[in-house]
């Protein structure tokens, strides 16, 4: 048995039929967030490392997973929006983009953590900013299994001012983004789009406290996301 399949064998004991491919590398759609903490443990426990997907449209059409030791993770069964209070509500990572962005870019089926995520390089992938004015918080899920809340500047406090910032653009090499949280209603309507201007791959004028590297070191210290 190869080391993929031994933890695809243990995968599916988690995951059921939510173990979509088996070789050369295992992909996991899970249903549920819950489960992903267990799926992590596994990846540390074989020394594998995870790559989360969205449906990976925002990878260049050279990209290629192969390689050795890796589970992908797609998000995109895990999707809905979920009214947290009248001004704010959690969308999960597998929500398609434009589910909550009408906008004459055409988003096709890329989901919201594909997005967040996706390199600023690529032009077409920038956030427009009238998504990213509306985002309050971000949802991830660290190497240990650990759910954690970071602020987006707006409501930043001294602890953690901007630290959400470094996700965008990260392409899943900091922790799994689970959800955002918007302020309501949806959808938003895009109108001023221009390609011209740069949204800088969305930050805005509060700059993260911590450099990437930091980031990296507090919520993947032990390298499960270096893929």
């Amino acid at each position: 048995m190869t080391p993929a399949e031994r933890v695809a064998s243990l995968l599916k004991d988690i995951v059921g039929d939510a173990l979509i491919q088996v070789t050369p590398y295992p992909v996991v759609a899970p249903r549920k967030l819950e489960v992903v903490p267990r799926i992590l443990s596994i990846a540390r426990a074989e020394s594998f490392r995870v790559m989360f997907l969205g449906n990976g449209t925002t990878f260049s059409s050279d990209f290629s997973l192969l390689r050795d030791n890796v589970i992908a993770v797609t998000t995109i069964v895990m999707s809905g929006i979920e009214k947290l209070t009248p001004f704010a509500v959690r969308v999960l990572a597998g929500t398609p983009v434009s589910h909550i962005l009408k906008s004459e870019i055409d988003f096709g089926q890329r989901t919201v953590g594909g997005l967040i995520a996706s390199s600023p390089s690529q032009t077409k992938m920038q956030i427009p900013r009238v998504l990213v004015t509306r985002m309050r918080a971000l949802e991830v899920l660290t190497a240990k299994g650990e759910f954690r809340h970071f602020n987006f500047p707006s409501l930043a406090h001294p602890d953690d001012p901007g630290i959400a910032n470094c996700f965008l653009g990260s392409k899943g090499r900091l922790a799994m983004i689970a959800a955002i949280h918007l302020v309501p209603p949806l959808p938003f309507y895009d109108r001023d789009h221009d390609p011209r201007i740069s949204t800088q791959h969305g930050m805005l004028e509060t700059r993260p406290a911590l450099a990437q590297e930091e980031v990296e070191s507090l919520l993947d210290p032990e390298g499960v996301f270096k893929w």
